[in-house]
């Protein structure tokens, strides 16, 4: 029996392939280079933005130390006005209490030292008088020995207190210091007066 099936030449796929496949060149390096080319640009632009953050940053940082600093100066050159100005209101503000002590001082001046002295033993100087709030100081020396002195003293305390006057305007009378001057060979003394609340 004859076979049907007919024998053809062209037993190859449906379409022709025209392509010169060894004479295209291969792109495998072309791909591998511009991958690598893409990274090292992307990475080169990445050092460049954080260079110029870096520059910027800094030079904001300079900025902002320079106007602190001056802001500190200012600010110093202002507490030092300020301090001087409250320095002088202080002072001010003491001579005003002084003078106001001393404006209603039940006492004056004259008659104090006129009874001070007038009670005062001959030996004994008085160098000076202080006014505090509360108490009037007298200090001074004599020129004696010191059991000499400790009596001369002891008996000026005594009179103060015997006295009128100061039994009406002190409430205590006390020798509160008593020691020798070693350089000039005197002693030196100190008694405090101490004013009655009424009259203070």
């Amino acid at each position: 029996m004859a076979s049907n099936k007919v024998t053809s030449a062209f037993t190859g796929p449906w379409h022709i392939d025209c392509r010169l496949s060894k004479e295209l060149p291969d792109d495998k390096p072309i791909r591998g280079r511009f991958v690598a080319a893409l990274v090292a640009g992307t990475l080169a632009a990445a050092s460049v933005t954080w260079l110029v953050w870096a520059v910027y940053s800094r030079e904001t940082r300079l900025s902002d130390i320079a106007a602190a600093r001056h802001r500190i100066e200012v600010n110093n050159a202002e507490a030092n006005r300020i301090r001087g100005v409250g320095t002088a209101l202080a002072a001010d503000a003491a001579r005003i209490d002084d003078m106001y002590v001393q404006a209603r001082a039940p006492l004056t001046v004259s008659e104090f030292i006129q009874e001070t002295g007038r009670t005062r033993p001959a030996p004994i100087r008085l160098d000076m008088v202080e006014l505090t709030t509360g108490s009037v100081t007298l200090r001074g020396g004599l020129n004696e020995s010191s059991q000499r002195a400790s009596v001369l003293l002891s008996r000026y305390v005594a009179d103060l207190r015997g006295s009128a006057y100061f039994r009406k305007l002190f409430s205590a009378i006390t020798l509160t210091s008593l020691e020798r001057n070693e350089q000039t060979g005197s002693i030196n003394f100190e008694i405090t007066l101490k004013l009655k609340a009424d009259a203070s």
